[in-house]
């Protein structure tokens, strides 16, 4: 916990005026002075408790980087950690659906996406304008709420400005499942194109529908990627052997 002096404090980044997400999508771009002052204000209590604090963790090394340079020496770059045993891929998953009496399965064209309310921060915008084509092309893919269907996702689809990287992200990698992502932020952290999951640029709605289109028309070609995800997870994110660990380490090692 973070006190005058004393203890240790989890911070997500700092606020920037340029590389990060202030005005990073044009479309909704506000840029004035009262918008900067207020970018001022919410910094002011980051720095606050960067000051107060002995030690400092945060979950990326791109979040790291926005911080001032005078406070990075407490600052250390550890993952909140995936229960990796729990969110496990599993061949057997099924999802029914009452309201269309419908049982899904691995072998269904299932595309999830995460958005807890229908925010441009995480590119719900450019994923509406690409599920059109995606499901003119597809038309027996299915869209559909995140947790109950993770296990089942054909193509999972991720978009974030640069801030913040979702569990949502890290859990469908734990999976084991293909995810299409922006190519933003701490996003090319954890995801690298061809290897691990596939990256398109942020407002790219055509390129993010082709791409969809293409792992669904032709799912072992990218069978890989999904076996690639999890072990990525497994040995940077894991929260029992990895992320956990660490974080006992951080407050053993700070003065409380």
């Amino acid at each position: 916990m973070c006190g005058p002096g004393r203890g240790s404090s989890c911070l997500p980044n700092s606020y920037a005026f340029e590389g990060s997400d202030y005005n990073f999508d044009a479309e909704f771009a506000q840029d004035s002075l009262a918008a900067r002052a207020r970018l001022r204000l919410k910094n002011s209590v980051h720095r606050q408790a960067l000051h107060a604090a002995d030690a400092v963790y945060t979950p990326t090394r791109w979040q790291y980087s926005q911080f001032p340079a005078a406070y990075k020496h407490k600052i250390s770059v550890i993952f909140d950690g995936i229960d990796t045993a729990l969110v496990a891929p599993k061949q057997q998953a099924r999802i029914h659906l009452k309201r269309d009496n419908l049982t899904l399965t691995a072998a269904d064209e299932v595309i999830t996406f995460v958005n807890r309310n229908l925010e441009p921060y995480r590119g719900f915008h450019v994923f509406m304008r690409a599920l059109p084509e995606i499901l003119k092309q597809r038309p027996k893919a299915h869209y559909q709420d995140y947790l109950s269907v993770i296990q089942n996702s054909s193509c999972h689809v991720y978009l974030t400005y640069p801030f913040v990287l979702s569990w949502s992200c890290l859990e469908v990698l734990s999976a084991g499942r293909v995810v299409v992502a922006s190519n933003t932020g701490p996003v090319q952290e954890v995801i690298e194109h061809g290897v691990n999951g596939l990256l398109f640029d942020f407002f790219d709605a055509a390129a993010l529908s082709t791409q969809v289109i293409d792992v669904l028309a032709q799912p072992e070609n990218y069978r890989d990627l999904g076996r690639r995800a999890r072990e990525t997870v497994l040995e940077r994110y894991d929260l029992k052997s990895k992320c956990l660990p660490q974080q006992l380490e951080l407050i053993g090692g700070t003065r409380l």
